[in-house]
């Protein structure tokens, strides 16, 4: 569930459960498969995981922050000023 804090027996790391805003940019096969159109897409998550106790956003976290893109900050049709990819669903 979003929100949701994952600890694993053995693992230091923490992982926290995100929904993903934009699921329609970047599932662009399972929206074509199971959802048929863009305007129905397939809901998606996205684990954020923590290094050395903390997360990208908090003090400590030993890596840019960008090396685990937030949710809603990545499109896959390249409106995140990224590269494109060529969708071929032919809803576009």
């Amino acid at each position: 569930m979003p929100g949701e804090e994952l600890e694993f027996a053995g693992h230091d790391e923490r992982y926290l459960v995100e929904k993903v805003p934009n699921p329609g940019e970047i599932l662009l096969t399972a929206n074509r498969h199971y959802a048929g159109a863009l305007v129905k897409s397939v809901p998606a998550y996205q684990l954020t995981w923590s290094v050395d106790g903390a997360f990208p956003w908090e003090p400590g976290y030993p890596y840019r922050p960008e090396s685990q893109p937030r949710p809603g900050t990545f499109s896959a049709l390249g409106t995140d000023g990224g590269d494109a990819v060529t969708c071929t669903c032919g809803l576009h």
